[in-house]
């Protein structure tokens, strides 16, 4: 029989580019943070915010979604919307989709008008 210990919630990095052809998700504790260095310390939840700034530092056109947002200012994301992780999940989803469909039809309108 299978026994279900209920863990930690962990955080986690989902990196749609721009052309979502794939995506990546970043799990908070199955990251290697050696690239850290100096600023490596001692628990994957102390080394996760470090990683999410520098991602959000170097990725300069990113869209960072109202949970992304949240976690980096410290404030936890608003657990009456999300009820659980999946929800939350399934929310920066729908959010990065739609983003990314309204900058695709954003760039097709432009590239309409200046053929006109």
């Amino acid at each position: 029989r299978a026994l279900h210990f209920p863990r930690d919630p962990v955080g986690e990095i989902i990196l749609i580019r721009s052309d979502p052809i794939r995506a990546f998700r970043l799990a908070e504790d199955a990251l290697n943070y050696a690239y850290l260095k100096d600023r490596l310390r001692p628990s994957a939840g102390e080394n996760f915010p470090i990683l999410l700034d520098d991602l959000c530092r170097g990725a300069t056109n990113a869209t960072l979604t109202p949970s992304t947002r949240a976690l980096r200012s410290g404030d936890p994301p608003d657990r009456s919307r999300f009820r659980s992780s999946q929800t939350l999940l399934d929310d920066a989803a729908l959010w990065l989709l739609w983003r990314w469909y309204r900058k695709d039809r954003d760039e097709n309108l432009k590239q309409l008008r200046d053929e006109d």
